[in-house]
């Protein structure tokens, strides 16, 4: 082994821990740490045995195998820009229902205070 792969290695599990840690401390939900800890997993793999890159860049007929490094990593990029746009795109909605509730609720009570200052004001006299 040498001292790059070592980096690598130690790189990938500092990672992993890092992302378990934000898991354990709520930061992170889990749902969302399972594709963290996926990427972290591949990324050990790949750290361990260096030889995986170049059979799996061999069999697609990828002949410079750093290559295949960028195209997963693009692919990954394109992937979570997907879905965290989802996730924004239902949050926004979400928030656009809460809104809307709480002016009818806010409507609602005004009325039933103006309801309620009407009969105070009736009963004085």
């Amino acid at each position: 082994m040498d001292n790059i792969q070592i980096l690598l290695i130690a790189f990938s599990i500092a990672f992993i821990v890092i992302i378990f840690e934000l898991t354990r401390k709520r930061k992170i939900r889990e749902n969302y740490s399972l594709i963290w800890f996926l990427i972290g997993f591949v990324m050990l793999l790949f750290s361990v045995f260096r030889g995986l890159l170049d059979v799996i860049a061999s069999f697609l007929g990828i002949y410079y195998a750093p290559s295949l490094i960028i195209t997963i990593t693009f692919l990954l990029v394109l992937g979570l820009g997907i879905h965290f746009t989802l996730v924004v795109s239902n949050l926004t909605e979400s928030n656009k229902k809460a809104i809307q509730e709480i002016g009818l609720l806010k409507n609602k009570l005004s009325e039933l205070e103006a309801g309620f200052a009407s009969r105070d004001d009736g009963d004085c006299r």
